[in-house]
């Protein structure tokens, strides 16, 4: 599922010419289902992903139910505490291999918020040293508050230990059932771990992290006692890449958009295609190819768009309305 559109390959490469993209993922080449291969994470599955889990279900790629395609759910349901946890095993290759003077991890993801059910649960990712057990940043969304903070092996307490801290001098809450993109990074040179996304840009560093090495990514949920409901929360354009400065979100709108206030359909089509906006705001409409390439552009809410003249595939349609921008993944018969 791609939600917001962003040329990352070719703005890395403006902005620094050693920087490189470790991995990507959307979960397009990925079959609706379960997505490990095994509970106890010895058995890979759908893209080289392991699961240690209570069932198979509770990491699963779904159609997310929008234009925007596949997503990674994950679902956390439990009487009693439980940890659950998905991986692969690709990024301990990538990383070593990374190009020379390029220290510096980033991870940036599409994260869907879910329903505000009152669970008490946890979910996140994040990343982590060779002894699996350093948090070098992550995030920790809570399901029952729905409020995101930042997680880091430090001595903010006094004691070196992975904790939780405020992303911001004021709590950062996240409306419910809404897609975010979220980035943090981790500097193996100075310990220093950043953190960014709609109203914080925050810097952790950590002396005792200093020229330690990320081993791993991994998507978690901790579960609470006596929950009688599951949290779900989704994940998509998860993209890892090496660098030598700092990178995240820089050609983000770095907004928070709730999906459901623009909508276009029918999708797929075979012709022509309709825009809906609840707030009728439209400023621009703009269709892209799958290499983002500027196909059409109107400022005009023009009804419906002809897609008569373009070959079949798969095409980005960008929303901009006064109170964000929407792109979603089109695919024309």
């Amino acid at each position: 599922m791609i939600s917001k559109f962003y040329t990352f390959v070719i703005f890395l490469f403006v902005i620094n010419a050693n920087a490189q993209q470790l991995s990507y993922d959307n979960f397009e080449a990925l079959e609706i289902g379960n997505l490990g291969g095994d509970v106890q994470g010895s058995v890979p599955g759908q893209g080289g992903y392991y699961t240690f889990c209570s069932l198979l279900s509770d990491f699963q790629i779904i159609d997310s139910n929008s234009s925007n395609g596949k997503a990674l759910q994950v679902t956390g349901y439990s009487f009693t505490s439980d940890y659950r946890t998905a991986w692969s095993n690709n990024f301990v290759n990538l990383w070593p291999n990374r190009n020379f003077g390029n220290n510096i991890v980033e991870v940036e993801f599409d994260f869907f918020t879910g329903n505000d059910s009152g669970i008490e649960s946890e979910h996140g990712l994040k990343i982590l040293d060779n002894t699996y057990n350093k948090i070098l940043a992550g995030f920790d969304f809570k399901t029952d508050t729905n409020k995101l903070m930042g997680l880091v092996y430090s001595n903010l307490n006094g004691t070196p230990t992975n904790n939780y801290f405020e992303l911001n001098n004021t709590e950062i809450i996240l409306p419910e059932n809404t897609w975010v993109r979220l980035g943090m990074s981790f500097n193996k040179i100075t310990g220093e771990a950043r953190f960014k996304g709609p109203g914080f840009d925050k810097v952790i560093a950590s002396a005792t992290l200093i020229n330690v090495d990320p081993k791993t990514v991994d998507y978690f949920c901790l579960l609470g006692a006596n929950n009688f409901n599951s949290s779900v929360v989704l994940y998509d354009n998860v993209e890892m890449r090496a660098t030598a400065s700092n990178l995240l979100l820089s050609n983000q709108e770095n907004i928070v958009e709730n999906s459901k206030l623009v909508t276009f359909y029918p999708n797929p089509t075979t012709d022509n295609i309709y825009i809906n906006d609840a707030n009728n705001e439209i400023k621009k409409i703009t269709l892209l190819d799958i290499k983002g390439q500027l196909l059409f552009e109107t400022s005009k809410n023009q009804q419906p768009i002809s897609l008569e003249k373009f070959e079949s595939g798969v095409y980005f349609l960008k929303v901009e309305t006064s109170k964000g921008v929407k792109v979603g993944k089109l695919i024309k018969k």
